[in-house]
């Protein structure tokens, strides 16, 4: 039993890491997994950071509360956006060598070796989630020192709140993406849906545009959203304290409105949700994923195995 599980485990190994470096090997790839979210950094830094400092000022009496309290909000809500979708885009991203895999007909090849089809999957899943988790600790420590050069409100409880988020958020993601690249025959249909998920989980999220701003109906979509609580526990994190800082110039319904204006606590069907539900919300989505994936696992071993023998096929009659 001792001797199984030690092959088990350095075949689990063997495969995480050869997956890694399939996935580190192409240099673009890993470039643009990361360029991404930085450019949405630029783009705050160069425009998209004026336009949400101009409207809070409106919001507020003039002169009253310092722009550094008002930068660290801003500041706050554009962080948490982009750590919250890179967690998602950089999931699936990784994901992608799974599907080169199958594409490619090595699926029959493991599926012919004694290893484990269970073993197989969970090393995809551990490799995306290890690079998930190194990309979004790039762009963490990216934010925090552009945060501590423009305004810094944060205490140790929550930095650690924080890591703590990015590890979970990271595996939600991790098991939505292994998920949705199951029922994808090619990398560049894969390419494709990593475009549109690029491009339309930033708004759903609310992390270009406060959800707020895009009505009440789109704020009760987003709840089906399992990002829409990561960016809810990084936004209570980071803005919380430039909030509580508020409140010593301004009373509390308007502080309240400021939060509720940029979904610090999530509206979920008309209830504020605290930092501990979306936390709660967030498990609970990890939970949802891993059931699902055990139920459809005979389907999606059926799909695999299909399309490998469908490869095998084509490259036998070439």
């Amino acid at each position: 039993m001792t001797e199984k599980f030690i092959l088990h485990g350095n075949a689990f190994c063997r495969l995480t890491v050869r997956n890694l470096k399939l996935f580190l090997k192409d240099k673009m790839q890993v470039f643009f997994s990361l360029l991404a979210p930085l450019i949405v950094l630029f783009l705050y830094v160069a425009f998209l950071g004026d336009v949400q400092m101009d409207g809070l000022r409106s919001a507020v009496p003039e002169g009253l509360v310092d722009d550094n309290l008002l930068r660290a909000v801003v500041d706050g809500w554009m962080m948490s956006g982009i750590l919250a979708v890179t967690c998602i885009t950089v999931a699936i991203s990784v994901s992608s060598v799974a599907v080169a895999d199958n594409e490619r007909g090595i699926s029959c090849d493991f599926d012919s070796s004694p290893v484990s089809q269970s073993i197989v999957r969970f090393s995809y899943m551990a490799s995306s989630y290890i690079c998930t988790l190194a990309i979004t600790f790039i762009m963490l420590a990216i934010g925090f020192i552009y945060l501590a050069i423009s305004g810094w409100y944060l205490d140790a409880g929550q930095v650690f709140a924080v890591i703590g988020n990015v590890f979970l958020s990271a595996l939600s993601s991790t098991l939505f993406a292994t998920l949705a690249v199951s029922f994808f025959r090619s990398t560049s249909a894969l390419g494709g849906f990593i475009g549109i998920v690029s491009a339309a989980v930033g708004f759903l999220m609310g992390a270009y545009i406060p959800l707020s701003v895009l009505g009440t109906g789109m704020e009760y979509f987003a709840c089906i959203l399992p990002g829409t609580y990561s960016a809810g526990i990084f936004r209570d994190m980071f803005i919380s304290g430039a909030l509580n800082e508020m409140a010593n110039v301004l009373p509390q319904e308007a502080v309240t409105a400021i939060a509720n204006e940029y979904s610090v606590n999530v509206n979920f069907f008309g209830i504020r949700f605290q930092s501990w539900h979306s936390a709660l919300m967030l498990i609970a989505s990890v939970v949802f994923f891993v059931i699902l994936l055990a139920a459809l696992s005979p389907v999606m071993a059926k799909m695999r195995r299909e399309r490998g023998g469908g490869k095998r096929k084509r490259i036998s009659k070439a």
